[in-house]
């Protein structure tokens, strides 16, 4: 009997001692994402370096000019962006013939990412998530490796017209919470921005920069939001359409 209530007693601290550092495993999780978050206000600027360490313990390596490997990859990037645009650039390009901008920008990211996966020296792919798929939406777009070095960066091409450089436009969105976050690994972080115009009935590609985004500051914008599942759902139908109002003839 003694021993029954023996194994019983050491079954229980057992199990208490497993629940216990679950729970501590839990709250240092969650203590760890609201210092994170609560560091973070609408006012409060932080670079992409700085934020990416905090919430996901990942290093951006800072673009070196004096590294041999950060210099193969920045040509490797630009050789491929001048081939990209010479072929956007084209009256036949799916760049000329689409209308939304947004699908030109998508345009662009598969002849980068074309251009730029060529072995042996290069591989391109589309970042993996923490789950180990691939994702196309969300920051980074691309990454791009330099096989002999290992040396890995994230890329992220924009397209920007030449009379927004100066705008105060958001148009850098990063999430660092979400469960499909993909910048998962030590790697440079570069912006491709390409400037296009609209010449007549073409679009003109011309000038591009590559950015080092290793000191971007970032600021947090809160907002509420819906997604269309329900923001068209049927309760928030009105009953009938109104008619146009007439209105009175001069």
């Amino acid at each position: 009997m003694m021993k029954y209530k023996l194994s019983f007693f050491i079954l229980g601290v057992f199990s208490g001692t497993l629940l216990a550092l679950l729970l501590l495993q839990l709250f240092t999780s969650q203590k760890r994402e609201e210092t994170s978050q609560t560091s973070l206000s609408k006012n409060h600027s932080i670079s992409l370096s700085d934020l990416l360490k905090k919430v996901h313990g990942v290093d951006i390596i800072p673009f070196d000019p004096m590294n041999p490997a950060h210099l193969s990859l920045s040509h490797h990037i630009h050789q491929a962006a001048q081939r990209s645009l010479d072929s956007m650039n084209t009256s036949d390009s799916a760049a000329q013939t689409t209308s939304r901008i947004n699908e030109v920008s998508r345009v662009l990211e598969d002849l980068l990412f074309q251009n730029l996966d060529l072995p042996p020296e290069f591989q391109c792919r589309i970042p993996l998530n923490k789950q180990g798929k691939e994702r196309r939406s969300g920051y980074p777009d691309l990454e791009v490796l330099h096989i002999p070095t290992q040396t890995r960066a994230y890329l992220d091409p924009k397209l920007y017209a030449s009379q927004q450089t100066n705008s105060s436009f958001r148009s850098f969105y990063y999430t660092p919470f979400s469960k499909h976050h993909k910048a998962n690994r030590p790697a440079l972080h570069l912006l491709l921005g390409v400037r296009h115009e609209q010449s007549k009935n073409r679009r003109v590609f011309g000038t591009f920069r590559l950015h080092d985004l290793s000191s971007l500051a970032l600021k947090l914008k809160e907002e509420y939001h819906a997604s269309n599942q329900k923001l068209y759902q049927t309760p928030l139908i009105l009953p009938h359409e109104s008619p146009l109002p007439t209105l009175p003839k001069n």
